[in-house]
C-alpha cells in the first residue's frame, strides 16, 4: 500500500470473503454470504466474490483480487464484470503472504478486477 498512497490511491472499503480464502461463495461466520448484485437468490463466485459484487452493484470502479485457481476469474464470470489473472511473477509480490505455511511455492498471482477493460 505504501506506494498506492505516494501515488493519491486510497482503500474506499473492504468487501467479504469466504473463511480460508477457499470457497465456492463468499459466505463466512462474521458477515454472513455475499449476494450476486445481478440475482440475490444466486452467488457472486468465491473467494473475491464481494469484490467482483461491489464493483458489479456500481459500488467501485475497479478492485483487486487474488487468483490460484479461479478465484478473480469464476466471480467475475458470475457477477458479469472483466478480470485478469497475470501470468505468474508479472506483477510485484511484494507484501504477499502464503495461504497456508509450508506452502510458499504456491502463490495467488494479484488480478484486477473492473467493470470494463475500457
Amino acid at each position: 500500500m505504501g506506494n498506492g498512497y505516494r501515488q493519491n490511491s486510497f482503500i474506499l472499503g473492504k468487501t467479504n470473503v469466504p473463511q480460508l480464502l477457499a470457497s465456492n461463495e463468499s459466505d463466512n461466520p462474521v458477515y454472513g454470504c455475499t449476494v450476486n448484485p445481478w440475482n440475490p437468490e444466486r452467488s457472486p463466485g468465491g473467494s473475491s466474490g464481494g469484490e467482483a459484487a461491489i464493483i458489479a452493484a456500481l459500488g467501485s470502479c475497479l478492485g483487486l483480487g487474488s487468483d490460484i485457481g479461479g478465484s478473480v476469474r469464476m466471480p467475475a464470470h458470475a457477477c458479469g464484470i472483466c478480470s485478469l489473472k497475470p501470468t505468474s511473477s508479472r506483477l510485484s509480490m511484494v507484501g504477499h503472504v502464503p495461504l497456508l505455511t509450508g506452502q510458499e511455492a504456491i502463490l495467488a498471482q494479484p488480478g484486477p478486477m473492473a467493470r470494463t477493460v475500457r
